[in-house]
């Protein structure tokens, strides 16, 4: 009885990629490597926001520095300036009492003096026109050149416009990086269809699919690699 019915058994058939079809070992391979693309580009697109965000900080903080030099810079001006308006009060007030109180004149002037050294040893000196009351300070010229002395110390009053650029320009990166991730998945789509398409299909779909492919890790490779930025 046994023996009858293994010799009715039908034969278990020989599934083979080959018998699968032609194209079966070639989708299944281009599969796992878009896959793999697929999750590297997503890397790379997170990344690239990572330093996009760190570039926004730094315009941030540059900002923030280029605004307390500027207010620094105008203090000083300020500062500058109350010191020439002292001097400039008491020169005027000298002027006034020479003629009834000689001494005290004297006095106020070398006091006025006292303030017009201090200023030449500090700041004002190259930007006052010295002539007692009629003393005239050069603002404009004095606040560039304080401007200048900070540029050792503090960011150019553009960078952190420039900075912002290139954050903008990196998260612009970091989207197209996603965008191509998406891609990417599009094409994995595809495949998937091509493995179940008829025979027939399968050639011009696989042919469209590594096309799309070779189109994006183009892309990708230029904007996670080659690209300088703003």
């Amino acid at each position: 009885m046994e023996s009858s019915l293994a010799g009715n058994a039908a034969p278990v058939p020989n599934v083979s990629m080959a018998a699968a079809g032609p194209y079966e070992l070639p989708v299944a391979a281009a599969m796992a490597v878009v896959t793999v693309t697929s999750a590297l580009v997503t890397f790379l697109s997170v990344m690239a926001a990572a330093e996009a965000v760190e570039t926004d900080r730094l315009a941030v903080v540059q900002t923030v520095q280029v605004e307390a030099e500027r207010t620094k810079t105008d203090a000083q001006v300020r500062g500058e300036g109350r010191r020439l308006g002292r001097y400039r009060s008491l020169a005027a007030e000298a002027d006034a009492e020479a003629a009834e109180d000689p001494g005290r004149a004297a006095g106020l002037r070398r006091l006025a003096l006292e303030y017009a050294a201090e200023s030449r040893v500090g700041y004002l000196g190259p930007y006052v026109a010295w002539d007692g009351a009629e003393s005239r300070l050069r603002y404009g010229e004095l606040a560039e050149a304080l401007r200048q002395s900070a540029d050792a110390y503090s960011p150019a009053a553009d960078q952190p416009a420039r900075t912002a650029a290139r954050a903008d320009a990196e998260h612009a990166r970091s989207t197209r990086l996603a965008m191509a991730a998406v891609a990417l998945l599009v094409v994995l789509v595809v495949l998937t269809v091509t493995r179940m398409a008829h025979v027939r299909l399968r050639g011009p779909l696989l042919v469209v699919a590594a096309a799309s492919y070779a189109l994006i890790a183009a892309t990708v490779v230029w904007q996670a690699f080659l690209w300088q930025g703003a």
